[in-house]
């Protein structure tokens, strides 16, 4: 009888203990995660990935020459269209609609040529439509998030006032790719200044060593009111693939331009964007392979 007395009143026991403290934590862990899912900065983050993923869909059906089309996206306030072919029909039964939070809108757009739909290349998923695309909360207009979207098709967000950080590097001066393809069969490099906007071309065929495996160019333009310079050289090249080096300094109040450098090779390939920032920043190419500062 004592005994059984003795086993009722001894309390708990560690097993039940940390069984309980180990509900508590999991009650806790879902009481923030409720608590994080209603902050407007959150929603604001999971529709600048809800708009991010559409575009890259869209540059990715493209790419993939689905039903030999291209695919665009239009932008409205509320909602995003995945769309095929280069113009945006409302009434076509085959456009994907996806709608933002309620609390949020997408209140502006800034758009090469000034339009609300971005439309991708077949060849090379670039875009002429290049610019921002900025979000916001509707009770909260400090609460704002800027998609970026480069010629090359490459996309990336930030806050507002903040500069993007996707597969961008800063300071760069001197970087490298090693691109997974080989640009042995390649015809031009071509540097594009979106903001003139102005072409150059240069030929690449007298750059080659004698077996086409040494590629080496430097060189300048007067673009903007100011020179461009530039040196593009491999440190390893065959067949199959290429150890591209880009040196571009802004020494002198050289390179001042925003530029996208592109490799033509049949195709025409983006390898890198150079933005017109104080940071020098790069951000790596569809084609750019890996990246890396030297």
């Amino acid at each position: 009888m004592l005994s059984a007395l003795f086993r009722e009143s001894r309390g708990f026991t560690l097993i039940e203990i940390f069984t309980s403290i180990s509900i508590l934590v999991i009650l806790l862990s879902v009481s923030l995660g409720l608590f994080a899912a209603f902050r407007p900065e959150h929603n604001l983050d999971a529709d600048a990935r809800k708009i991010e993923s559409v575009l890259r869909l869209a540059r990715s059906n493209t790419l993939a020459s689905k039903n030999a089309s291209s695919f665009g996206v239009h932008m409205e306030v509320a909602q995003v269209v995945l769309f095929e072919g280069n113009t945006y029909d409302s009434m076509d039964p085959g456009n994907k609609i996806t709608e933002l939070d309620s609390r949020n809108e997408l209140y502006a757009t800034s758009l090469n040529g000034g339009d609300s739909d971005v439309v991708f290349n077949r060849l090379d998923g670039a875009t002429a439509e290049y610019g921002t695309i900025s979000l916001r909360v509707k009770g909260d207009v400090s609460q704002t998030l800027v998609l970026n979207i480069e010629a090359s098709g490459s996309i990336s967000s930030e806050s507002e006032g903040s500069p993007a950080t996707t597969n961008l590097t800063q300071d760069a001066r001197h970087v490298h790719f090693d691109l997974g393809w080989s640009i042995q069969s390649a015809a031009t490099l071509e540097f594009r200044f979106p903001d003139i906007p102005t072409t150059e071309s240069v030929a690449m065929a007298a750059f080659f060593n004698g077996d086409s495996t040494v590629f080496d160019w430097s060189g300048s333009f007067e673009v903007g009111g100011a020179t461009q310079e530039f040196r593009v050289h491999t440190h390893a090249l065959d067949a199959f693939d290429t150890e591209l080096s880009i040196t571009r300094s802004r020494n002198d109040g050289k390179n001042t331009e925003q530029v996208e450098i592109r490799i033509v090779d049949g195709v025409t390939r983006g390898i890198a964007t150079y933005l017109a920032d104080a940071a020098d920043t790069v951000n790596v190419g569809s084609f750019g392979g890996t990246m890396e500062i030297q």
